[in-house]
């Protein structure tokens, strides 16, 4: 999950000191599409494949 969320740019990792593990955080693309009231929270429409795709 996390190469192919970053792969489709809907994560950012970050690490917030020198040697400590990264924290995966989702990016505005992902929570304007998969949030609760977004876009396409549950993928089914072929348009959000698209857009992943693309």
């Amino acid at each position: 999950m996390r190469f192919w969320s970053a792969a489709f740019r809907l994560s950012d990792e970050v690490r917030h000191r020198p040697g400590a593990a990264r924290d995966v955080i989702p990016t505005d693309r992902a929570r304007w599409l998969l949030e609760d009231d977004g876009a396409d929270p549950y993928l089914e429409s072929d348009g959000s494949l698209w857009l992943l795709h693309w």
